[in-house]
């Protein structure tokens, strides 16, 4: 089966949370940090899943483009969210964006960068 990805590879990559990091994910950077749960660069792979790059580098744009209706608006990301073990097709807090090897956690009010 092949991945289905809309977008043109590029340096941006897209990093969905898993679902064991889902209900603090969403919860933002502030109680992350709380709980000593803010992912690092180092970490990521441990509590996300790299979705995909693409050329896009504008952060917000980027969230936009992410929006379920927006780049599988017919269900076509189906077998590539199940296929990663994820359970959400739309970019929400706690999920994260890597620009030029800067990272970007989505939180409720834009972005936070973390290292």
């Amino acid at each position: 089966m092949k991945k289905f990805w809309p977008f043109q590879n590029g340096n941006t990559e897209i990093w969905y949370q898993k679902p064991e990091f889902f209900r603090d994910g969403v919860m933002g950077v502030k109680w992350l940090k709380k709980q000593g749960m803010m992912p690092t660069k180092k970490t990521l792979s441990e509590t996300h899943v790299c979705l995909g790059t693409m050329r896009e580098t504008n952060l917000e744009t980027i969230f936009a483009m992410m929006q379920g209706e927006r780049w599988s608006p017919n269900g076509e990301s189906r077998s590539t969210i199940l296929d990663n073990g994820l359970k959400h097709t739309s970019m929400v807090t706690g999920d994260v964006i890597v620009v030029d090897g800067q990272a970007h956690i989505a939180d409720w009010m834009g972005f936070a960068e973390f290292r």
